[in-house]
């Protein structure tokens, strides 16, 4: 779902030259393929988008907008630093976003009735100062602590992301040049390689689905796999 959600983004920017500027949990759906041309995910709520073509863009485009434990760091940053005049939101920022979203879910959610191990550092992202909540997610995404910060927390059901989840964090943050919060000229040079290692991992999965020898119990599932990726008609 959340890899559809990044291709409604992407098309939205590159095609119709909108911005969404909020992507948050509460503005991405999950919704069933079947009754959605295979898509399994949607971006909502254009509340606070742009439009690129509009001529007040630039100025608007500085305003610092998003639902803060989503809120990329470089956003935060400008807040801190009291230079957000010269911050413009980007899809950048956006992807960056989504990035958030990926780790909140995999931290709170799949326990059953066990408690969660890391709300806590889920809080410190949208409680407290700018300067705290971008120290904690600054820290957290750390290479060489991202493992013991962040992947320790994912529930069960959840390390089967984890690939896709490290991937993802190197593409946004990791360059020659060392920590990096910039953007590329050509969008498509962040858009493809991310949604080239959800579409790898999630080969990954289907084919240890139609391994295990439980398919033939979850037909829901098993129905799901045939139509989103082989175009099956399924009842």
């Amino acid at each position: 779902g959340l890899r559809d959600a990044i291709i409604g983004h992407r098309s939205l920017f590159l095609d119709a030259r909108i911005l969404h500027r909020d992507v948050s949990a509460n503005n991405i759906i999950l919704t069933d393929p079947k009754s959605n041309d295979g898509c399994c995910g949607v971006l909502i709520d254009l509340d606070l988008a742009m439009s690129l073509d509009d001529p007040n863009a630039a100025a608007s485009s500085h305003i610092l907008t998003g639902t803060m434990e989503f809120m990329a760091l470089g956003i935060l940053r400008a807040n801190l630093t009291r230079t957000s005049a010269g911050i413009k939101h980007s899809y950048r920022h956006d992807l960056e976003s989504f990035f958030f979203v990926l780790l909140s879910t995999c931290i709170r959610f799949g326990w059953g009735k066990e408690k969660p191990t890391h709300l806590g550092l889920l809080g410190t992202w949208y409680k407290g100062t700018v300067q705290a909540m971008y120290n904690s997610k600054f820290t957290a995404i750390h290479v060489d602590s991202f493992e013991s910060n962040v992947l320790s927390g994912f529930s069960a059901k959840f390390h089967c992301l984890k690939g896709v989840v490290k991937k993802m964090r190197a593409s946004l943050f990791d360059r020659g040049c060392g920590y990096w919060l910039g953007e590329d000229h050509h969008p498509e040079t962040l858009y493809d390689p991310i949604l080239r290692d959800f579409e790898v991992e999630i080969a990954k999965m289907i084919c240890e689905f139609f391994r295990s020898p439980k398919r033939s119990r979850n037909k829901m599932m098993y129905n799901f796999m045939r139509y989103r990726y082989f175009n099956e008609k399924v009842n």
